[in-house]
């Protein structure tokens, strides 16, 4: 079953010419993307990495896009930062059975944009 909701926000999320409200729904709906990775973080850590990197590219366009009257994300940009890091950190420990993780790293950008990375000695 195709969850209806993720898939209109990243549809959303990936027009061209978004309104205002539209890239506060993104927003919006970005928080509920990172809980349900982190949900399967563990069980599915492949699918669960691809998901939240797609959502990081998704959310950094947007934040690209942002407007002049757009609300003040800069002051939930803590709160998104460390519900990625808990996010990856399941990942890296999911991975961690088939691969020899080595180390992960969240950051934030200027302007104002995520990154995530998880690495593994081959």
């Amino acid at each position: 079953m195709v969850d209806e909701t993720r898939e209109s926000w990243v549809s959303l999320a990936s027009r061209e010419g978004i309104t205002e409200e539209e890239i506060s729904s993104v927003l919006e709906h970005f928080e509920n993307e990172l809980s349900r990775i982190g949900e399967r973080a563990y069980a599915e850590p492949e699918d669960a990495y691809s998901s939240l990197i797609t959502a990081v590219i998704l959310f950094n366009r947007v934040l690209a896009l942002r407007l002049p009257k757009l609300p003040d994300i800069e002051s939930k940009i803590k709160n998104w930062i460390n519900h990625v890091r808990s996010t990856v950190e399941k990942i890296a420990k999911g991975l961690a059975s088939k691969f020899k993780v080595t180390g992960y790293s969240v950051g934030v950008g200027f302007p104002l944009g995520i990154s995530v990375s998880v690495s593994f000695s081959i």
